[in-house]
């Protein structure tokens, strides 16, 4: 709750800097395929939805693998000074994580009726595509914990590998023939990503398989880095700077 309520608080805009990174990157999208410069086939849905849909949940990912670095670095005064569960730092971050999600999520609503598409067909498959989607950054975030409490390079790296990955996954744009999607396959995001889109666009999945399989993948990584966190965090705390 402490987290949260500073998040916003030295803004003019306030909470609309939840809203802004999804907004942007949707209108930019949507006016390159208004333009033509962007070409693809057919949709089930309006592409501005499509988009929409993908950003925010992409922009949920992108939150979630940075959520345990980001809990971990400002916390590393108190970590060396007062000992407490460590785990409260990552659940922080999923709770952080969670709301910010549930905040783009209430503004679909409004711009899913504002392109005339009903945002109440839910499928069946949202909730769960979409809590593997924030398990599945948490769990790469938890790995990844280690490694940037040491070394400022995976902090300041992080965010332009994430960037890249909005390329490499059909955020905004379909998945296309089948020998292109043997690539996106390999690509764990893939799959469940368009498992929580398929859901909350009320569509049929287009890679339930490999998004079962990849699931499988977050429940171990997370289980992984679980102990990886535990394991490394006093080394790694006794070697941090407290201020």
């Amino acid at each position: 709750m402490r987290n949260i309520s500073a998040l916003y608080r030295q803004t003019i805009l306030g909470w609309f800097w939840a809203f802004a990174p999804v907004i942007v990157m949707t209108a930019t999208f949507v006016f390159l395929q208004r333009r033509q410069i962007l070409s693809f086939e057919e949709l089930a849905v309006p592409y501005p939805v499509y988009v929409f849909s993908g950003m925010i949940l992409w922009q949920t990912f992108y939150e979630a693998v940075l959520a345990p670095i980001k809990q971990v670095m400002q916390a590393k005064t108190m970590l060396a000074k007062i000992h407490f569960p460590r785990e409260a730092l990552i659940v922080a971050g999923f709770y952080e994580t969670l709301f910010n999600a549930g905040l783009r999520l209430l503004l679909w609503i409004p711009a899913a009726f504002f392109f005339g598409f009903n945002p109440f067909s839910l499928g069946w498959v949202f909730i769960p595509g979409f809590i593997a989607l924030i398990g599945l950054g948490i769990g790469i975030g938890v790995l990844l914990v280690p490694f940037a409490a040491l070394y400022q390079d995976v902090e300041k790296g992080l965010p332009l590998i994430l960037q890249l990955g909005l390329f490499l996954t059909p955020v905004f744009y379909p998945m296309g023939s089948d020998p292109e999607r043997l690539f996106f396959l390999l690509n764990p995001v893939t799959a469940i990503l368009d498992t929580a889109r398929s859901g909350l666009l009320g569509i049929a999945p287009a890679l339930p398989g490999a998004a079962l399989i990849w699931t499988l993948f977050v429940i171990l990584s997370l289980g992984g880095g679980w102990i990886l966190f535990r394991l490394a965090l006093p080394h790694i705390v006794s070697r941090m700077p407290a201020s």
